[in-house]
């Protein structure tokens, strides 16, 4: 079992209730699989738990701000010079639950009901993991479905995109980490030109998986697609990673041979954003590709990952290391 003694010191206003929540965590922890009955091995201390969960001052926010404290602790200890914070969402699919009200939409499927959870945690660059700092559990409402198409004119505040903005910001503990390097992780979905304003307003550091073919600005001020400039660029040298047999996919286990490359460009405003605040009219970044090469013919997919960060890419140290932390 964990170690859960700070929850103990949670502030919910009530010390017997805090005390209940160090005990519940430590009960679940026996067995995280189980259901809460099975976990606490007890009627009593069941119902304690269920008690617990309907408790209107035990809140999931009280929770996160204790992890984050000990999540900052744990980090502060460890010697470590650079943090990474990945960030993603994971679903919860209830659709077999018919009974259950409160769920959402998860997917196209009209009948495909469950919540989603965004979240962030601190790990190492070695993939030590030093805790959670933020989560966001909701339902997507109903009314929602279909309305894909109307959601580019809609302000970033009123998308669900807007959960990679206000995880960024609720996440990011540069502040507590005085001389450590924080980088906040993104995959293909962050790939947010409000993001990156964002990001160069608060002075956080990012590393996001590219999707969306962006207008660049050289020096000279001449525009083109961050493609095109991706292609232009000149090929620094290879690296190998293993990639690992998938059952779903029928991949098998293979090394790939990278051909990688960067520079650094400026990112234009997409021209449906006003430029404000937090949303200047460039942002300067490094794009780095990484493009597997005499792949065997049986691969389907080859590797090309494309990456942009506001951290500096000077050599092809540095670009490998955005690939390949470890």
């Amino acid at each position: 079992m964990g170690d859960y003694a700070a929850y103990g010191e949670i502030n919910l206003g009530d010390k017997t209730l805090s005390a209940r929540v160090e005990k519940t965590f430590d009960q679940l922890s026996s067995d995280p699989g189980a259901s809460i009955s099975a976990a606490c091995k007890d009627p009593y201390q069941a119902k304690a738990v269920y008690r617990l969960l309907s408790n209107d001052k035990f809140t999931a926010e009280a929770v996160i701000e204790v992890s984050k404290n000990e999540t900052i602790h744990k980090i502060l200890e460890s010697n470590v010079d650079t943090v990474l914070i990945p960030q993603d969402t994971t679903v919860f699919n209830y659709s077999g639950l018919k009974a259950t009200q409160g769920l959402g939409l998860i997917g196209s499927d009209q009948n495909s009901r469950g919540l989603i959870m965004h979240s962030a945690l601190a790990v190492g660059e070695d993939g030590q993991i030093f805790g959670l700092l933020a989560e966001k559990v909701w339902r997507r409402p109903e009314e929602e479905a279909g309305k894909k198409h109307l959601r580019k004119k809609l302000p970033i505040e009123e998308k669900e995109s807007y959960k990679w903005l206000e995880t960024l910001e609720t996440a990011d503990i540069s502040a507590e980490l005085s001389g450590i390097k924080v980088i906040h992780i993104c995959d293909r979905e962050g790939d947010l030109y409000e993001l990156f304003g964002k990001a160069y307003f608060k002075g956080a550091t990012y590393l996001c998986r590219r999707i969306h073919d962006r207008v660049v600005q050289d020096e000279c001020e001449e525009e083109g697609l961050i493609n095109v400039f991706i292609e232009k660029l000149p090929i620094e040298g290879h690296m190998e990673v293993n990639v690992a047999r998938n059952s779903h996919t029928n991949r098998k286990a293979r090394v790939a041979e990278l051909e990688i490359k960067y520079g650094k460009t400026r990112i234009k405003k997409p021209c449906h954003l006003k430029i404000s605040e937090q949303t200047p009219e460039f942002v300067e970044v490094y794009v780095i590709s990484a493009k597997e090469i005499n792949a065997s013919p049986d691969v389907k997919e080859p590797i090309s990952w494309q990456l942009v960060t506001n951290d500096e890419v000077m050599s092809l140290d540095d670009a490998i290391k955005t690939v390949k932390p470890e």
